[in-house]
């Protein structure tokens, strides 16, 4: 019966609990179903076509949370709509709609927008314009369609044909035809979604990018505004007027203008037939500088005569840079000049002149000692000129005044060779020639042109049909075109010819090999048959290559040593070993014509049979066949692709209908500030030292004039006798050609009117420049304002955030309290009811033992009192107090009193 009643009492429980939270639902549902009326200027009840409305004037209606306001309404009460007109916003949070006309269906919470247009414009001052929205004032989600365009406080446009918006995500979708217009760039895809917060905008299918004269496609992407960083992904695609991409992502930060390649980029050179593969590319716009990393091949296309072949180049990681040779180092400049300089030292003409120098001295010297007596082929009176010597004649100094009568040596000389016989002054010369000089410098423009630098590192390889070689690095400039293979490189030529050295230094010709220098430890292996190998061993050796980069003759410095094999009768019967100074050898056809030997030569033929296997082999020799590249497999895995540059010119570019119906003139401005932006680029740069005209008139012609006094009387020339023609000329006449009208004076200088040209041009794009810098910082500081205050709305919403997080924590530690302390008495009360009763009980019992023992006549114990110890009961429990002194039990103590169960 017990059990029933407790049953009941948990069902009645769980109804009253439950009550009052179904009636709490139900009256949720009542409110959010429930439109108010919170004011209205008048309110009164119509009928039209037997429907009954009541009529409001400036009204607002709440619904959802959200705020309905127009200046009439007429609600229908009984279909539980609201026909709203003139001046209507829906403002919902952050987010306001405004139109002329709405219609409002309570029960589906939809606000329709039909005809006229509507404005959304949220926290962000994002704009969107259509004439046929909806808005769901429950989901807070606004859905557009049949074409909307949306305008942010930057001016950033993207439009579509279809599309929603996400009032609580803060979140555009636009979809079918959408167009954008962000920071220069132009943009078209299907599907496009923008986050207002984060201002991000997510491609979220095909995409068509245009950047002035250049495009991108790619899959998919994104594009995050305030790092104005975009990302593409998914067959990347992209040209410009010289070049053309391929990759498979990419990475491009407008700031600095670099972009991130990865992943089978390529990039292609139209205009010099060059290709570039790697798996990372990345350039830098601020350094003009372009890093290819992971697989990285360079591939160019030759072409010599009539053969067509392609030098592939690669290596773990290619740079290539180009600098202004304006801003190249001085030491750079002078150390290029020099290895160009050493390149085109001929050591063979050298040597011969430095022969033929040495002879004809020897010869003079050999005529000097049979004709002792004799110093020239004529006789000539004592104290006479030598024809072979010059007699030394002393000089007077350049400043002392000649010998007086050395102006009476010729008195029959004209005055003008008198003047000339005169040394000219220091002071009156130099001066005019140093200012024009000085001038002449000034009026220099910097040269500009850009100088091509490469460096390739780690594993070097390159590879054509007649040409491979390998190496460890490689350095590259367009100063010397000279190519510095270092650490251990190895060239192979004519499939048979093999040139090592500690470092080779390859001048690069018309896309080929003109001469090579191989320094130090040179060694060329010709590989005559299977197992004989011609050797040529030096100091440094020079090869020499015609147009086909086919070796023509080399030149063995520095002491050289060679091994020849000697074919008698197409067999191989003989070798020749030679020493000599230096060695110089001649090609044909890939085959040794004729070989020259200079200075000390020392010969020795063998025959082979006489000649071990250690004989075949110079010291040194290493035939590295096996470290040859093949074929451009050998170089990179990845393949070159084939432009498609032509497919991609015809697809449609953005073309912004929508923005030109919602925002008229908009796009034209856009285009308009584009188009002068390009023609101020497109302008020549004014001269940064030009000297005016009038400077070069002035100066340098009083420097030029020398005061009489300073002037010598002999140097100045005879003046001409007066003739006819002057003297018809009267004394007045340059003052009356003065006093002639301005109108006829001589016109201004070319040079003049285009320095006033430039300097008007130059004032124009000061103005021009100085009026963007103002929009520029204008833009930066109500930018900046807004990132304050939404930091600061930020810092207060987190703080408020901490107090309530840091509130409610406090009071779920006191309800938390208050559940310990309510459960702490309620287990003190049931242990002492439970103490009494145990005390009752024994009580109880002890009272039954006495009575029995008082009937079988055994001695009754007195009662024990409430609170004592029975006799002997230490032994087994013992005082609380001296726990410790308990009996052990089985190697442990008896347990403590409270840690038994029930206690």
């Amino acid at each position: 019966m017990e059990g029933k009643n407790r049953n009941r009492l948990i069902v009645f429980l769980l109804l009253a609990l439950c009550g009052p939270l179904s009636s709490a639902q139900t009256q949720k549902s009542q409110t959010d179903s429930l439109v108010r009326l919170m004011k209205a200027q008048s309110l009164e009840l119509i009928e039209r076509f037997g429907i009954k409305y009541r009529k409001a004037i400036d009204a607002t209606f709440l619904h959802n949370g959200t705020y309905l306001i127009c200046d009439t309404a007429l609600w229908n009460v009984d279909m539980r709509v609201i026909h709203a007109d003139g001046h209507v916003q829906v403002i919902q949070d952050e987010t306001k709609l405004t139109s002329d006309k709405l219609v409002y269906f309570i029960d589906d919470d939809l606000a329709q927008f039909r005809g006229t247009l509507v404005q959304l414009q949220n926290k962000k001052k994002n704009i969107l314009r259509t004439r046929f929205l909806d808005y769901n004032t429950r989901d807070s989600i606004a859905v557009f369609k049949d074409g909307g365009a949306m305008r942010d406080e930057d001016g950033q446009i993207i439009e579509s044909w279809n599309g929603s918006y996400d009032s609580r995500r803060k979140e555009f979708l636009f979809s079918n035809n959408v167009n954008m217009f962000t920071d220069s760039v132009f943009v078209k895809t299907e599907s496009l979604t923008y986050e207002s917060d984060a201002n991000r905008a997510v491609f979220n299918s095909h995409i068509d990018f245009w950047k002035g004269g250049n495009m991108l496609s790619a899959g998919q992407g994104w594009y995050l505004r305030p790092e104005e960083t975009f990302f593409f992904t998914d067959d990347v695609h992209g040209f410009s007027e010289e070049q053309e991409a391929w990759c498979d992502s990419l990475y491009f930060y407008r700031k600095p203008n670099d972009i991130l390649m990865r992943s089978r980029a390529q990039i292609q050179d139209t205009t010099r037939h060059v290709a570039a593969v790697a798996d990372y590319v990345y350039y830098s716009d601020s350094l003009s500088q372009i890093t290819l990393c992971r697989r990285a091949t360079v591939a160019l296309k030759t072409q010599e005569k009539d053969k067509v072949d392609t030098i592939y180049f690669g290596a773990d990681t290619l740079v290539y840079r180009t600098i202004p040779r304006c801003d190249i180092p001085a030491e750079t400049v002078r150390a290029a000049e020099g290895r160009v300089a050493e390149m085109y030292v001929d050591p063979v003409a050298e040597y011969r002149k430095k022969a033929a120098q040495e002879a004809a001295q020897a010869k003079e010297a050999a005529r000097a000692e049979m004709n002792p007596g004799r110093t020239g082929g004529t006789s000539r009176a004592p104290g006479a000129r030598s024809p072979g010597r010059p007699q030394a004649v002393e000089q007077p100094d350049e400043g002392t005044p000649p010998p007086a009568d050395s102006l009476q040596a010729a008195p029959d000389a004209s005055p003008t060779a008198l003047r000339d016989s005169l040394p000219a002054p220091k002071d009156t010369l130099s001066a005019p020639v140093d200012s024009l000089q000085m001038r002449a410098d000034s009026l220099k423009r910097r040269d500009t042109t850009r100088i091509g630098f490469a460096t390739a590192v780690s594993h070097v390889k390159i590879f054509r049909s007649d040409l491979q070689a390998c190496c460890d690095s490689m350095v590259y400039n367009d100063l010397d075109s000279i190519a510095r293979f270092y650490l251990d490189p190895v060239i192979w030529n004519d499939g048979n010819r093999q040139y090592t050295a500690d470092s080779v230094f390859v001048l690069v010709k018309n896309s080929g090999m003109d001469r090579a220098s191989l320094r130090s430890n040179a060694f060329i292996i010709t590989q005559e048959s299977p197992v004989y190998f011609d050797q040529i061993k030096g100091a440094e050796v020079m090869a020499y290559f015609d147009t086909t980069s086919a070796l023509t003759r080399f030149d063995a410095l520095g002491g050289a040593n060679a091994l020849f094999y000697l074919r008698e009768n197409d067999e191989i019967a003989t070798a020749n070993q030679v020493e000599c100074t230096m060695l110089s050898a001649e090609i044909r056809d890939g085959d040794l014509q004729r070989n020259t030997y200079f200075g000390h030569t020392h010969n020795n033929a063998i025959p082979l049979a006489q000649m071990s296997d250690a004989d075949k082999r110079m010291k040194g020799f290493q035939w590295r066949e096996e470290q040859q590249p093949r074929g451009k497999e050998d170089i990179t895995p990845l393949t070159l692709r084939r432009g498609e540059r032509s497919a991609y010119l015809r697809r449609p570019r953005a073309t912004f209908r929508q923005t030109e119906l919602y925002f008229p003139g908009y796009m034209d401005q856009i285009y308009r500030e584009l188009e002068v932006r390009d023609s101020l680029a497109r302008l020549p740069r004014p001269k940064k030292q030009d000297v005016p005209a009038d400077t070069l008139s002035a100066e340098p012609a009083d420097t030029l004039r020398t005061p009489a006094a300073e002037q010598p009387v002999a140097a100045a020339p005879p003046k001409p006798e007066p003739t006819a023609a002057a003297d018809s000329l009267p004394v007045h006449a340059a003052d009356s050609l003065r006093a002639l009208p301005d109108s006829l004076q001589v016109p201004p200088d070319a040079r003049e009117l285009r320095a006033r040209k430039r300097a008007e041009r130059k004032a124009q794009m000061e103005e021009v420049r100085k009026l963007k810098i103002a929009e520029r910082d204008a833009r930066w500081a109500r930018l900046d304002s807004l990132e304050a205050a939404r930091q600061a709305e930020k810092e207060q919403k987190t703080l408020a955030r901490k107090r309530a997080a840091t509130l409610r924590l406090v009071r779920l530690r006191e309800r938390q309290n208050a559940r310990d302390a309510a459960k702490l008495q309620k287990f003190i009360e049931q242990y002492e009811k439970k103490k009494a009763r145990d005390e009752r009980r024994k009580q109880a019992v002890a009272a039954r033992k006495r009575a029995q023992d008082a009937e079988a006549g055994r001695a009754v114990p007195a009662p024990v009192e409430s609170g004592e110890q029975p006799p002997g009961s230490d032994a087994v429990l013992g005082d609380p107090r001296s726990l410790d002194d308990r009996p052990v039990l089985g190697g442990s103590r008896l347990p403590r009193p409270e840690s038994r169960p029930g206690l």
